[in-house]
This record gives structure tokens, C-alpha cells and sequence, in this order.
């Protein structure tokens, strides 16, 4: 892409010339014209002209194509350009001493479009000595034709002197008009290079955050795994409040990686919103206790809720999570003591619609009225150096203001220093009396077993192996674990078949995308290709992304939960594999 001034100022010399060649190439329909109007005894030119005009464009305009494909001859193609222009309109000009005055005013003009200082300033003085030249020349011809009470020498002079002060002027204006054109187009490379940088920041740190995120979600993936089978056993007591810690932990820092995600889907505008049926109260409720816990403070939540709230209401459970929790890690961040105060309201009601209305209230230290305006941009930190020593990614309330605009809705702060904060959400949406699905608490049974379902693990993790196989081990599978892309690929090649391949994204040597590619390559001439299922720490529609030009039949985010691994296992298992 071009982007630097230099790289723009060739761009821009190619393409005038390239409008000179055009233009000199289209003026050969003079001759014909000029021929006819000859003929029908309008002008008095020769014919032997008309096909010296008709030639000379036809040959220079190529000529001009032909140095116009050569980066070295750019420069001189410029001259013979502005030249051949003002050679040919003196040539076509009926009255010699009109189309030197044409070609005097004009071609400095057209010198402008080269935002070429030295091109303007030659193409001036060109100008100027030709029309000076034929001043002197026709000096004589006046003189000898007319009379007149002046000589030859007072006739030129006279001339040449109104000239010069047109001269001056017209030399000031271009010069002024080709100055200003660079200041624009350096401003415009300025621009360019800044948006091909951020174009390239952006697409360097959507690509870390990717990374980064798989890395955080693959240890995850076997914590929330082995936690969730382990809450399915019959533990004791003790055992199991361990387990809920472990469980509630994992989930805390799983919230951390969701807001490395949805910064990264930000930066991409890939950030959506899946509204469905809320009950606010439990939400709000479980988010309260999941703050409290990712946090060693003893700070009070206290949750104040609006009487008039509906018990349901239509909206994106994610992004509501998202909001409150990012709201209240931040208020727990800058709060030491006191306590902190969620209130949800009902307002504006008219039938089933009504604004959300949130607030966050804090003791904590408060913010700069000054620094309200930026709080909410990414890495955005305030000027007080007491609340510089407080950690965080710098990313929470950039997620929830993006969350908060994607509902249509607006979020602002008031605060002061050492007063506490307040931060204010308000979404359009509407109740619903239809309750959101809630995840059963009964121990996990399969909708079927596939006893003689053959199916591939391919991730480079053993532990992510380890999780799966246990999640499919209800389903009494056939499993094969694989280590690498490469390895699947053998595999295929020596004959065997599966069933089915889950097929993790991020993978040394080859990924998860080249090796689907590969084995579907493989299966071309067979007329049946192996069913694939992608995995990846990216939402299933990222996922797809990823594997986007590749034929996959389903994707799983990590950690894998068992209701969606059924919902894939139901599409991609064929039914006469299965038994009840």
C-alpha cells in the first residue's frame, strides 16, 4: 500500500502522466476536424499539417506510454509531456500569437498537477521566453504591416512589460498552488502511514491476544474439565466446598481471558451481542458472589433492585455479565474500606419496554473530574499517583463501554477525589415473561452411545486430550488421541478412518486449519470427506473464522462444557452408529 510522501509524489507523477499521454493522444481528432473545416473553406491549413498534427500526437503519445512503464525515465517524461501540450496548442491555434499567450498562461498551470516546485518554476520560464520570443518576432510584422508611430524595439518593449507583470503574478500563484499542494499531500501521507500503523498495531495485537488467550484457556480447559466432572461425583462434604472454590476460582480468571477476548474482538469489530430471555435478579446475584470472590477484600456489596423490575427481561446475559462484573472489579480495585452499592432500576416504563437502569457506587478513592472523559478508553490511566499503584489490564471499563454501546445504551461516571465514584449504565430493553434455560444441576446422562464410533483428538496438549476423552467417555467411544497436525495427517494418509476429528486451531508445525486441509485433500477422490470439528479458545463464530476457506461440521470453544459437545455430537454422529 502507499503510504509515504515519496511513494505518493511518484504515484501522483505517474498518473499525470499518464493524463498527458491521454490527452495528447485524443487531440489527433483535431486533424481530421481541422481537415474539414479546410474543405468547407472554414480555415486555410494545409493538409500536409493536418496529417503533421495527427502523426506527431499519435507518435508522441505512445512515445510518452512507453517512458511512462520505465520508473527512470518518470522525470524527463514530465517535460516532454508539458512540452508536446504547448507545442500542440500553439500549433493548433489559428492565431500564432494567441497560442503562445494560451500555452504562456496554461501549461504553468498544468505543471501544478506534478506537485513539482522545480517542474512549475521551469515550465514558467519557458513560458515567459516564447511568448517574449514571439513578441520580438512579431514586433516586425506589426511595424511593417500596420505602421505606426512606435519602432519595432518601443512596440516589443511595451508588450513585454504588461506580459512581465502578468508573468509575476501568474509565477506567485502557481508556485503558491504547488506549495500548497505538497503541505496537502504530506498531510495525507501523515495520515496514511498512521492508519496503516494502527491497521498494523491492531492486527499485531488482535493476533497476541488470540495467542494469548489460547494459551491462558488450555490450562483453564482442564481445570473447568476435570472441576465439572469432579462435582459430578459423590464427594464429601469438605471435598466438595474445595471443588466449588476450585470451580469459582477458574471461572474468575476465565473472565479475566473473556476480556482479552472482547478487547481483541473491539479492535476487529467482531464484538456482537445474542440477546435472549435474563433473569436479572440470579445474574446480578451471581456475578455479585463472583466478584466478591476473585478479590481478598472484605468489601459489602449491597444490592438495592428496583420493586418494579420485571423478573425477566430481554437482553445479552454475556454483556450484562460483563458490564456488572467489570464494574465491580474496578469499584473493588480502588475501594480499602467501606462498601460498595448495585442498584438496579426500572424507568421510563411504557408497556413491556423500559430503561435499565445501573448504578455502581464505591467509597474508594474517586476519580479527577478531569480524568472522567478518558476512563473508559483501553490502558486509560488517571493522573493520580495513588491510584497508579493499583494493578489491572487496563481493559474493563473499555469492554463494558463498548458492550454498553453495541445494547444501544450509554454509560458515564461522576466522581471526585477521595468522595468515591459512581457509574451509571442505561439500556433499552423490553420484559419478557419467557424464563432463560437454566443449566441443570442433575448429574450429566448422554442422549445416546456410539460404541463403534471411531473418533481422533488432535491437540498438541496432552492435558486437553486428557479432558475431552473423559468428557466423551459417557458416550463409550472409540478414541484415539493425536499429538500434531502432522501425525493426523499420516494417519489419514495410512488408511485409517474416523468418524469424526476434533481438530485443535493452535498447533506447532501445522494448525489445525492446514491439516483439515490436508486430510480433505487426501479424501478428494473417495467422494466422502472425514467429518471435522474445530476447536479453539476463540467463540465458535471466530472459530469458524479461523478455519474460514475449510470444510468444518461444528466448533467448540475451550473449555468445552458437556451440553454443547452433545448438541455437536447429536450433528455430527451419524445415526447409524448410534444406540440408545
Amino acid at each position: 500500500m502507499t503510504h509515504s510522501f515519496e511513494e505518493i509524489f511518484v504515484e501522483n507523477t505517474i498518473k499525470t502522466n499518464r493524463r498527458f499521454m491521454y490527452l495528447i493522444f485524443f487531440s489527433n481528432a483535431a486533424a481530421p476536424l481541422i481537415a474539414v473545416g479546410t474543405w468547407l473553406k472554414f480555415f486555410q491549413i494545409s493538409y500536409t499539417s493536418c496529417m503533421e498534427i495527427f502523426l506527431t500526437t499519435v507518435v508522441i503519445s505512445h512515445f510518452i506510454w512507453w517512458l511512462n512503464h520505465h520508473k527512470e525515465w518518470h522525470e524527463f517524461t514530465k517535460f516532454i509531456g508539458l512540452l508536446m501540450v504547448e507545442i500542440l496548442i500553439m500549433r493548433l491555434a489559428m492565431n500564432a500569437s494567441i497560442g503562445i499567450y494560451i500555452s504562456y498562461a496554461f501549461i504553468p498551470l498544468f505543471s501544478c498537477l506534478y506537485v513539482d516546485q522545480m517542474l512549475t518554476i521551469i515550465m514558467n520560464l519557458i513560458g515567459y521566453f516564447a511568448l517574449a520570443a514571439s513578441l520580438y518576432f512579431r514586433s516586425f510584422d506589426q511595424i511593417a504591416k500596420y505602421g505606426s508611430i512606435f519602432t519595432a524595439r518601443q512596440w516589443f518593449l511595451s508588450y513585454l512589460m504588461g506580459f512581465t507583470i502578468e508573468f509575476v503574478f501568474l509565477f506567485a500563484i502557481t508556485l503558491s498552488i504547488v506549495k500548497y499542494e505538497r503541505e496537502l499531500l504530506k498531510s495525507l501521507s501523515g495520515h496514511i502511514v498512521r492508519q496503516v500503523e494502527a491497521e498494523q498495531t491492531s492486527m499485531v495485537r488482535t493476533k497476541f491476544f488470540a495467542k494469548l488467550s489460547h494459551e491462558l484457556r488450555t490450562p483453564l480447559n482442564a481445570i473447568c474439565g476435570l472441576t465439572d466432572l469432579l462435582k459430578e461425583k459423590d464427594l464429601e462434604e469438605e471435598s466438595r466446598k474445595y471443588v466449588e472454590t476450585i470451580d469459582t476460582s477458574s471461572k474468575a480468571m476465565l473472565e479475566i481471558v473473556n476480556s482479552l477476548l472482547d478487547i481483541s474482538k473491539i479492535y476487529t469489530d467482531k464484538m456482537t451481542i445474542q440477546k435472549g430471555p435474563v433473569d436479572l435478579r440470579a445474574l446480578t446475584e451471581d456475578t455479585i458472589r463472583l466478584a466478591s470472590f476473585s478479590v481478598e477484600k472484605k468489601i459489602p456489596i449491597k444490592l438495592e433492585l428496583d420493586r418494579s423490575l420485571p423478573k425477566y427481561i430481554v437482553g445479552d446475559r454475556t454483556a450484562f455479565t460483563r458490564i456488572l462484573l467489570n464494574l465491580l472489579n474496578n469499584a473493588l480495585k480502588y475501594t480499602d474500606e467501606g462498601k460498595i452499592t448495585v442498584r438496579i432500576l426500572w424507568k421510563d416504563k411504557e408497556e413491556d419496554a423500559g430503561i435499565l437502569h445501573l448504578e455502581v457506587e464505591d467509597t474508594g478513592r474517586g476519580i479527577a473530574p478531569s480524568d472522567l472523559d478518558r476512563i473508559f478508553e483501553e490502558y486509560a490511566q488517571t493522573a493520580d499517583a495513588e491510584r497508579i499503584k493499583y494493578t489491572g489490564t487496563g481493559l474493563g471499563l473499555a469492554v463494558c463501554r463498548n458492550y454498553v454501546e453495541l445494547l444501544e445504551g450509554r454509560i458515564w461516571a461522576k466522581s471526585g477525589v477521595g468522595i468515591g465514584s459512581v457509574f451509571y449504565v442505561e439500556i433499552p430493553t423490553v420484559s419478557t415473561e419467557e424464563a432463560p434455560k437454566e443449566k441443570t444441576k442433575e448429574k450429566f446422562k448422554p442422549s445416546f452411545q456410539a460404541p463403534e464410533a471411531r473418533v481422533l483428538i488432535v491437540d498438541d496438549k496432552r492435558t486437553n486430550i486428557q479432558v475431552l476423552a473423559e468428557l466423551l467417555k459417557p458416550y463409550r467411544m472409540k478414541l484415539s488421541p493425536c499429538l500434531s497436525g502432522e501425525q493426523a495427517v499420516e494417519l489419514i494418509k495410512s488408511g485409517r478412518h474416523f468418524d469424526l476429528v476434533f481438530m485443535d486451531y493452535y498447533m506447532p508445525g501445522i494448525d489445525g486449519k492446514e491439516a483439515t486441509k490436508q486430510i480433505h485433500e487426501l479424501e478428494k477422490d473417495k467422494g466422502k470427506k472425514t467429518v471435522v470439528v474445530a476447536l479453539s479458545a476463540n467463540p465458535a463464530e471466530i472459530i469458524c473464522k479461523e478455519f474460514e476457506d475449510t470444510e468444518i461440521a461444528g466448533a467448540l470453544q475451550k473449555p468445552v462444557n458437556r451440553e454443547d459437545l452433545n448438541a455437536v455430537l447429536e450433528q455430527c454422529i451419524d445415526a447409524s452408529l448410534r444406540s440408545e
